[in-house]
């Protein structure tokens, strides 16, 4: 009996100590941001944690100038809700800038500052005990656990980060292949603090200062100081990683979907912006739908984009164009369309209510009016719809933009046509069919829009 209890407890230990016990990785992330992309960067913070299959600890360094204190709030609640750290760290960019803005040219719109360059400051303002840091633009989705991206080797280079599919083209200088988009970026704190390479940058743009400075010559500054700076003062000593770490939105299935970490909408096209049906996007709104900031979507979506829309307008006449005029001729005509869009909610109802009184009375002859005038209405509301939907799926070139607007035409001009000139034999089967007709297109218009 004791040779067998002997013989147990000796095949036990052996059974736990061939088990491999994993300690957490403890991952760090930063990102640079203002207030206009705080959401966004709860967005990219969800989908890490999300896909933290590896089970590591993350802390969250989020670089920022002014951030307002309901904003940091937001994300410390956030954050702690998926368990992870966050700490806020608050930067005077004009130590890069000197006051000058390096992204006053109308490409940005106004959608990013100089905050974007404090990643170049990262080693120097995160705590010296660290010594790797992943650096991360808000504009990303995160499809992968990070872990592998975290143990990425850079062995003897300050950073590593993925090459651009697109160099950019100045007078001044020779942007020679490869150029690295930095939105992604594993960064060597160590080696970056040993080499003193902050100070290269500085120095760089200090003695550079006239090409960070928009002068409407697109050939004669930086267009993308950020990025343009790291390539130029680090070339030679940027480790190229794998395309799949920084997918761009627009070659996301070149790169595989399969093998794709992050997706990263680079450029005009950001997802908040323009609401587009790409594949990319759909992966993006997935993720923002199933989260507590789901409520910012429909923000986003039906009225942020008026801002987007009046900006543009007023930005363009800094800088005239042929296309101005229809741009100013076209804004009334749409926000004709928009308002009687988003009064469905209202003539829906109305349309009910005043067929059931024509039903109750008996009388469909006196509310004729009222149904032309709401079907009208609706319909114009439900074609506005479809006519933003196809503009957005056009800058897409996705086949359903076509399709849709197909269809709206169709419903618009041939059902109508029809349907009114069967009411003339019968008004109360014209009603009936009207009701019918329109309480179909309205659910289709709604699954299209909240789906």
């Amino acid at each position: 009996m004791k040779k067998i209890l002997i013989l147990f407890f000796v095949v036990l230990g052996l059974f736990f100590t061939s088990l491999k016990v994993h300690a957490k990785e403890n991952i760090n992330i930063a990102f640079t941001i203002d207030n206009n992309y705080s959401t966004f960067a709860m967005l990219a913070i969800n989908s890490i944690m999300i896909n933290n299959s590896s089970e590591s600890d993350y802390s969250f360094f989020v670089i920022e100038s002014d951030l307002s204190d309901q904003n940091k709030q937001k994300m410390e609640e956030f954050v702690a809700k998926r368990d992870a750290k966050i700490e806020f760290i608050d930067v005077d960019t004009s130590i890069i800038d000197h006051g000058y803005d390096f992204f006053a040219s109308d490409q940005w719109n106004g959608r990013i500052n100089s905050i974007a360059l404090a990643r170049i400051l990262l080693p120097d303002l995160l705590p010296k005990s660290l010594s790797r840091i992943i650096y991360l633009d808000a504009d990303i989705i995160v499809i992968k656990d990070l872990l592998q991206l975290w143990n990425a080797n850079i062995g003897g280079y300050p950073v590593g980060m993925v090459e651009d599919p697109w160099t950019p083209s100045y007078d001044f200088i020779n942007m020679k292949k490869p150029y690295y988009n930095s939105g992604v970026m594993v960064m060597d704190l160590n080696f970056w603090r040993q080499r003193n390479i902050t100070k290269q940058l500085l120095d760089y743009i200090d003695k550079n200062i006239v090409r960070f400075i928009p002068n409407g010559n697109s050939l004669s500054y930086f267009n993308f100081p950020d990025q343009d700076l790291i390539n130029v003062v680090l070339k030679g000593n940027i480790k190229k990683l794998p395309k799949y770490f920084n997918s761009s939105r627009q070659y996301w299935y070149d790169y595989g979907t399969d093998t794709a970490t992050i997706i990263h909408f680079v450029g005009h096209g950001k997802p908040w912006i323009y609401f587009e049906d790409g594949p990319a996007y759909k992966v993006y709104y997935n993720y923002w739908k199933n989260s507590e900031l789901k409520p910012y979507y429909y923000y986003y979506k039906f009225y942020k984009k008026w801002g987007t829309i009046f900006r543009d307008m007023f930005v363009s006449f800094k800088n005239p164009t042929p296309m101005l005029f229809l741009k100013v001729l076209f804004i009334p005509i749409f926000i004709i369309l928009e308002t009687v869009f988003f009064l469905l909610p209202i003539t829906i109802p109305l349309l009910l209510i005043v067929f059931g009184l024509s039903f109750i009375k008996k009388d469909f002859q006196r509310y004729t009016k009222w149904f032309q005038t709401l079907f009208v209405l609706i319909n114009i509301g439900m074609f506005s719809y479809f006519l933003e939907h196809f503009r957005m799926n056009v800058y897409g070139l996705h086949w359903k933009g076509y399709f849709t607007l197909i269809f709206s035409v169709f419903v618009f001009f041939y059902i109508n046509a029809f349907i009114y000139y069967f009411g003339k034999e019968n008004r109360q089967k014209y009603f009936v069919l009207l009701l019918l007709f329109m309480i179909i297109h309205f659910i289709y218009t709604m699954v299209q829009i909240f789906t």
